[in-house]
């Protein structure tokens, strides 16, 4: 019988080894292959970095001067720690190449992402098939591969994703609430939207509450709790130690992202162009305040703004949330501001057409969610255990973008649940004629 690769009787029949050996070799010529592109499109690692370079800067300063922060003189909490860390450790190690080993790193990490992705494909469904369908959609996801490779810690939050969905499964453990809360610290440690899944962990538990024993539920959810708030500890008491109090958890960056959302021009520049280009604007509204009075004076001013015309506010969140999970990326371009005293207008937009080579495949994982979701009859209770507390989280990390504002970079790391939504979709159009064994206790 001639081998077939794209066989889906072939796929289904392959040892557990073979399957994850050939997906291992597909996310290693894939990595290559965005390497590339990285290289041509957004100019690699050297001689600088695309994404957001007060990463590297905080991990510089924190290597050379023992100090976590933005300037090399003051201490800031304007950034989660995890991804300064993580870059500061290829400071320390590798010197003036650090870049290009935080970037080979972050390849690698692609990868392993990859894996654990496959891995979950299969633990929840029991068929290969999806499996495949998981890795071929994560593998050709050129939007999230290119934003991984980027100076940003994106990459790292996604990974923080698919440890916090590893942790969901049909029965409570010690174990699983343990993982849960773990990850849900180190989401906090790497971008504010973290504190979204801390918050909602008893949230996580309620699909239990008539099936299982309140004092079990009760335990694991306090184990889940403690545990989060162990790893973000000493964070917190980093902010406490440098502000003063805990209001600016978990990071001073709360006021920001509320002013971005509401501010007078916003209707005007948004979602063309990224709102990281109004920080000149933010810069001098805050003029000679430090972080925890530019946080609290941009929080008023946003607050304010909300209070004053609470039905302009409801119409922008709808909005903020189509942009979230637009197919197109955004911000949809850039353009150019002119600044004449306190207003300014936007000028000279320009519209990023490589953004409709990735429109495909967002319209996919949108209509494959669509038929994941309707096929919620077809599924037995563990998995809508599962789909339920995913879909809980996913909205409180909508309401919160709503609230403040939302691009594609934020919404990439959700995007492995569509992928997993999209390939089981996928795969249940090619029943297996002796069904998969059904998953285990261990999902």
């Amino acid at each position: 019988m001639r081998f077939n690769v794209l066989s889906i009787p072939t796929v289904r029949n392959w040892t557990s080894r073979e399957f994850f050996a050939r997906c291992l070799i597909l996310f290693t010529f894939s990595a290559l292959l965005y390497v590339g592109l990285h290289q041509i499109f957004l100019g690699g690692p050297s001689p600088v970095w695309f994404g957001s370079s007060g990463y590297g800067q905080t991990a510089r300063i924190l290597v050379d001067h023992h100090l976590y922060s933005e300037n090399g003189l003051t201490t800031t909490v304007n950034r989660p720690p995890l991804y300064p860390v993580f870059l500061a450790g290829f400071y320390a190690i590798f010197g003036p190449a650090a870049n290009v080993a935080a970037f080979v790193a972050q390849s690698l990490i692609w990868i392993g992402l990859g894996i654990l992705l496959v891995r979950l494909a299969v633990r929840w469904t029991g068929d290969q098939l999806v499996g495949a369908f998981a890795a071929m959609l994560y593998a050709t996801h050129i939007e999230f591969a290119l934003e991984a490779l980027s100076q940003r810690e994106t990459l790292l939050f996604t990974l923080g994703v698919a440890l916090w969905l590893s942790s969901l499964g049909r029965t409570l453990n010690t174990r699983r609430a343990f993982m849960l809360g773990f990850a849900c610290g180190l989401l906090l440690l790497t971008r504010p939207t973290g504190l979204v899944f801390c918050a909602v962990i008893p949230l996580i538990f309620l699909p239990w509450t008539r099936s299982m024993p309140g004092k079990i539920v009760l335990r694991t959810t306090l184990i889940a709790v403690v545990t989060a708030f162990a790893v973000t500890l000493p964070w917190h008491l980093y902010i406490w130690r440098t502000t003063g109090g805990l209001d600016l958890l978990p990071s001073s960056t709360s006021g920001e992202n509320l002013f971005k959302g509401h501010f007078a021009e916003f209707d005007s520049v948004f979602p063309w162009i990224d709102l990281d280009d109004t920080n000149p604007m933010l810069a001098e509204l805050t003029t000679g305040l430090n972080e925890r009075e530019r946080n609290t004076k941009l929080k008023t001013l946003g607050w304010s703004a909300i209070h004053a015309d609470p039905g302009q506010a409801f119409r922008r969140s709808f909005v903020k949330i189509a942009a979230l999970y637009s197919p197109l990326r955004t911000p949809l371009g850039e353009g150019e501001f002119e600044f004449t005293g306190h207003q300014w207008e936007l000028t000279e937009f320009r519209l990023n057409r490589l953004h409709f080579i990735m429109l495909p495949h967002a319209l996919l994982m949108i209509a494959g969610t669509v038929l994941f979701l309707r096929r919620w009859n077809h599924y037995d209770v563990g998995q809508r255990r599962i789909i339920a507390q995913v879909g809980l989280t996913i909205l409180a990390v909508t309401a919160l973008h709503a609230l403040t504002f939302g691009e594609t970079r934020h919404r990439l790391p959700f995007d492995l649940a569509f992928i997993l939504a999209t390939a089981a979709a996928m795969g249940s159009r090619w029943p297996t004629k002796t069904p998969p064994s059904a998953p285990t206790n261990s999902v």
